[in-house]
């Protein structure tokens, strides 16, 4: 078209000076001041049509219409039309070429805010989702634990970004609200199950893929009916309802249970036996790590149902417990994901989701405890890695890592106790030394009365000053001899903690798959939420149909919240 417009010019330019061919005799009238001579070709560099009139008028010129004009100028009338005409011709090429730029801009605005195809944006879904969370573990704690393990950690193959973790209630959540976001995809008030502000179900990444065919499953160290468990499998309107919390997760029929909180299962005080509900479910139930190794992978009868408690209450620190020993009748949480990952591997003609939580590192930074945050750290690592190399050799799989806050503050330096200037500098070596947590220690002294400068030389390799020994008997008399050995022994390798609680810190984001643009879609910063918002998006999760299905569903128990919730300062 713009070809068109420019020959259309043309013929019009060449038409245009044919008739003015005859035109008048005066080819140049030059136009000198009085400090000029006349001469063809003496115009100061400035030839421009001041008029394009048919003839030109001296009247103009005589009456002092150029006075102030110090230069010379040729007025030619064919000339003057030649370049009217060009000009004219230089506007038109441009409006066509910026109409066409425009037209060229607008068509891509519009593809691009067409619905897109999925090959063309969203890579195709992997068969399985693997969600781990490292509950209260932030960047300075793994950081602390590369350091201390003198290696890289087998997740920082899959660092792809960090998350936002406030709550609606909060800036500083706890992990009710963390794993409600994450399972949910909305951010709800502190202490709050899979429920939103208005303390309505939700429903979670968990039952959506339950809802779609998928096998599920829990893995976790602390109670199975803990906060980041109970959020994607239970809905309550308080974290303290485990009891209820338990019920639900067995009335739901998640495929795999694995973890702690048998207390909540037998010995109730409404008398129920939910080990003996979920049998008559179907459920396959073990509670040793002998009777988790002997359970078969695959050529069992009927679904997957298996339900594995291990103790009455959270499984034991690791640096407490000699996993490794074989008549131990706990599990680790290596050998837990293994075992899963066999049998919903061997379970899932659709694909399967499972949760895995290093549960305990959080309640580690609750107690100030670096060397059993550590040891705590290193068992979800080694976790990870097992993980990965799952997701590696099956190529149909998702891994997700994150956590759900910070907890303790941990901060790698801190000032000296004899308030002079800090060294750039801290001790691994004075952590590595420690052989059980501040909690172990803290029982010595409690209930088995030994003292407790023996205890912290037999069990960290310290000799308390007479001012330590004084501090610690102080903390013991206000119930936080724990924490106090943990900050004592923190204090000793060159390292502190800001609090008891949890803080407000962005935590990491890890993720791999065999196909690199599902990753892609993880990487930089995010809201927690968010996070759940990719994966319900990935895997067509159909969440609001879920919660659309719990609308009657009551999560107050018939109205028995606890009167006085217990207050979570400690292992929340």
């Amino acid at each position: 078209k713009s070809e068109g417009v420019v020959v259309m010019v043309w013929e019009r330019t060449m038409k245009h000076q044919q008739q003015h061919q005859d035109d008048t005799d005066i080819d140049n009238v030059f136009l000198n001041n009085s400090n000029e001579e006349e001469g063809e070709g003496d115009h100061g560099g400035n030839i421009l049509p001041f008029s394009i009139q048919d003839d030109f008028d001296p009247d103009f010129y005589n009456s002092g219409g150029f006075r102030g004009i110090n230069s010379n100028y040729v007025i030619t009338k064919r000339r003057a039309a030649v370049l009217m005409v060009c000009v004219s011709m230089l506007v038109v090429v441009l409006v066509v070429v910026a109409s066409a730029s425009l037209f060229m801009l607008l068509s891509n605005h519009t593809n691009n805010n067409a619905t897109p195809s999925t090959s063309d944006v969203v890579p195709p879904a992997p068969k399985n989702l693997v969600f781990m969370i490292s509950d209260g573990c932030g960047p300075a704690s793994f950081t602390f634990a590369r350091e201390l393990a003198q290696r890289n950690l087998h997740l920082d193959d899959m660092f792809v970004g960090s998350v936002k973790t406030y709550s609606a209630s909060s800036l500083i959540t706890d992990s009710a609200a963390g794993a409600t976001a994450y399972a949910c995809g909305h951010k709800s008030y502190n202490g709050a199950i899979a429920v939103d502000t208005s303390k309505r179900a939700l429903g979670t990444l968990l039952e959506a893929a339950k809802k779609k065919g998928m096998t599920t499953g829990l893995v976790v160290t602390s109670r199975i009916t803990h906060a980041t468990p109970a959020s994607f499998a239970s809905h309550a309107v308080h974290r303290d309802m485990e009891a209820f919390i338990a019920t639900q997760e067995v009335d739901n029929e998640v495929n795999l249970l694995l973890g702690g909180g048998k207390r909540f299962f037998t010995s109730r005080s409404d008398g129920k036996d939910l080990f003996e509900v979920a049998r008559k479910k179907g459920y396959t139930v073990v509670e040793s790590a002998q009777d988790l190794d002997a359970y078969k992978a695959a050529g069992n009868s009927g679904p997957l149902k298996l339900l594995g408690l291990f103790g009455a209450d959270h499984l034991p620190y690791e640096i407490d417990h000699n996993y490794t020993d074989p008549n131990t009748s706990v599990p680790s949480l290596t050998a837990m994901v293994a075992k899963a990952l066999a049998v919903l591997e061997a379970n899932s003609p659709n694909g399967f989701f499972l949760m895995v939580e290093g549960s305990r590192i959080d309640h580690a930074g609750h107690d100030n405890d670096p060397a059993a945050h550590y040891h705590e750290i290193i068992a979800y690592d080694n976790a990870a890695k097992l993980i990965h190399d799952f997701a590696k050799k099956n190529k149909e799989t998702l891994v997700v890592g994150t956590s759900d806050h910070e907890t303790g503050g941990l901060t790698i330096g801190v000032n000296p106790a004899d308030g002079s200037y800090p060294v750039y500098a801290w001790s691994p070596d004075n952590i590595r030394k420690v052989t059980s947590s501040a909690a172990a220690m803290a029982s010595m002294v409690t209930k088995s009365r030994l003292n407790v400068a023996e205890v912290l030389r037999t069990h960290a390799g310290l000799s308390p000053t007479q001012q330590q020994i004084d501090s610690l008997a102080t903390a013991q008399t206000k119930g936080h001899l724990t924490t106090a050995i943990g900050e004592l022994i923190a204090l000793n390798a060159g390292i502190g903690w800001t609090t008891w609680a949890h803080t407000g810190v962005d935590v990491n984001l890890y993720a791999y798959a065999a196909n690199p643009q599902l990753v892609d879609l993880l990487r930089g910063n995010h809201e927690n939420t968010n996070v759940s918002e990719i994966l319900t998006s990935l895997f067509k999760f159909d969440v609001d149909a879920v919660t659309q299905d719990l609308s009657s569903f009551d999560p107050t128990d018939g109205g028995k919240v606890p009167r006085t919730p217990t207050d979570h300062t400690l292992h929340s």
